[in-house]
């Protein structure tokens, strides 16, 4: 009940998207298919990613539009919730798996973690593969650990531990590096059948995916080998970090200094805790090897580390002195009270508020034909679908502004004074740190009277996060501005 009503709150107040991702390539994908457009990148470049999830949030999208639900705010809540509650499966399956290894308390603990810890409902209602991967990466655990217990035949647990884990694989390539170490630990256990078993149902969803790369790119699986490749070549261009980056992430994520114990409780019952430390040490080692490191690429083995962070700490303290276990109380304690405030806020934060309800107030007042994004101080990118739900035409054309001589070129253009004329411009979406009225004065030089009309202010967390570090985290604000005469003539260019 604590895991609903926590993913709940998170539906209804955590709005926006956590990174670009979770949103660009997939929520602005789908909308794309609805609008009729590429099911693909630009240019109809071989998307590197499984279709499988953006195809399954088109498809709930779609129905929401057939029977009358399509304000952007309204689906995205809708997807929200529905992630939401699917997430429950997970907190399902790590009470059973952590029952099955160390009993009834460590169930409740693992549970509780799963449910509450501070990252979970927010990551749960996000658009994020690596969430997605997660339930069916545990899946496939509880069902191997299931197999070895199992008294008679085991082939359907077998089987439905290679489904699950080539579900997680193809929703999120990177997941095969637990299967690396799930493949690994049966090699090394001897469980030859159960090995063979276990390749035979994951190649199940990797060989359709594989066909339906073929079918509409003419590759056998060339979305996996476009990841490989794109990975590849920029795996320096994004966040990079030393190898030990993650394992300092693992620890401030589950609360020093409680994660100290519950980090070595792992690494002590590694042998004890089987299939799943191969699963995920292989995971984090492979990770850590690659220079490209990102938060989120970690999700999708948090429900497993903390079931063996869990029961770990049970059979510690189950063998430990008096005065270990008081311990280990105590680590508990302080554990679910920094956890607190932080699952508070997590649940309560509005990511990319400024983006969002900048083109939500545009699109319900409903006359928008052409929008200037004025990034002159401030780069981003806009989350087009807010602007139009994918159901509106014509389609608000969005002009992206970097600096005032690609201003000018609008300007010329909209004049007719420059190839490719335009036409239309009636708003402007500002994005600067608390210096709104020098936008307005560059627009007024090019295109006459601007007028702001609304301003979003930053969410709760941009606050604090600019408080505290304004240098690396700026306010997160923007105006809407409306524009209501036509461009300054001014001097043409020679």
């Amino acid at each position: 009940m604590l895991g609903l009503f926590l993913r709940v709150i998170a539906s209804v107040f955590s709005g926006g998207y956590m990174g670009s991702d979770d949103h660009f390539q997939v929520i602005e994908m789908a909308a794309e298919w609805m609008r009729g457009n590429n099911p693909g990148l630009p240019g109809g470049e071989l998307f590197y990613r499984s279709l499988l999830y953006p195809g399954a949030n088109w498809l709930l999208m779609s129905g929401l539009q057939q029977i009358g639900i399509v304000h952007p705010e309204t689906v995205m809540f809708i997807i929200r919730l529905v992630h939401g509650l699917s997430s429950l499966w997970t907190i399902a399956l790590a009470y059973r798996l952590a029952k099955l290894l160390a009993g009834e308390r460590a169930a409740w603990n693992a549970g509780l973690i799963v449910a509450a810890a501070f990252i979970m409902p927010y990551a749960s209602v996000r658009n994020l593969i690596e969430v997605v991967a997660m339930p069916f990466l545990l899946c496939a655990l509880y069902q191997i650990v299931r197999a070895e217990r199992t008294q008679g035949s085991s082939t359907t647990h077998w089987l439905l531990a290679g489904l699950c884990g080539g579900l997680a694989f193809v929703i999120r390539w990177q997941v095969g590096s637990a299967m690396v170490g799930i493949g690994l630990y049966l090699m090394f256990a001897r469980q030859w059948r159960g090995l063979i078993l276990v390749v035979a149902g994951s190649l199940i969803p990797a060989v359709l995916q594989g066909f339906w790369d073929w079918s509409w790119h003419g590759v056998f699986l060339g979305s996996l080998w476009k990841s490989l490749g794109h990975n590849i070549e920029r795996s320096h261009n994004y966040v990079v970090g030393p190898w030990y980056r993650y394992v300092l992430l693992l620890l401030g994520v589950f609360i020093p200094p409680f994660s100290i114990l519950f980090g070595a409780a792992m690494v002590r019952f590694a042998r004890r805790l089987g299939v799943l430390a191969w699963a995920v040490f292989a995971f984090i080692i492979i990770h850590s090897l690659i220079p490209g490191k990102q938060e989120r690429f970690l999700l999708p083995i948090f429900a497993a580390v903390a079931v063996m962070g869990v029961c770990g700490l049970h059979w510690w303290s189950d063998g430990g002195s008096e005065r270990f276990r008081r311990c280990i109380n105590w680590g508990w304690r302080w554990y679910w009270a920094v956890n607190l405030p932080l699952l508070i806020l997590a649940c309560l934060n509005y990511s990319q508020k400024s983006r969002i309800e900048s083109l939500t107030y545009i699109y319900e007042r409903g006359d928008a034909t052409a929008i200037i994004a004025d990034y002159t101080e401030r780069a981003t990118r806009l989350p087009e679908y807010y602007l139009d739900g994918a159901h509106r035409t014509p389609r608000p054309i969005v002009y992206p502004v970097r600096s005032t001589e690609q201003l000018d070129t609008l300007r010329l253009r909209a004049l007719g004074m420059l190839p490719e004329q335009i036409s239309g411009i009636n708003y402007a979406v500002i994005f600067s740190r608390g210096n709104p009225d020098v936008h307005v004065e560059m627009l007024r030089e090019h295109f006459g009277e601007v007028e702001i009309i609304k301003h979003i202010e930053p969410s709760i967390a941009d606050r604090l996060l600019n408080l505290f570090n304004p240098r690396y985290n700026h306010s997160k604000e923007s105006w809407v501005a409306l524009i209501t005469a036509t461009p300054i003539l001014g001097h043409a260019p020679d």
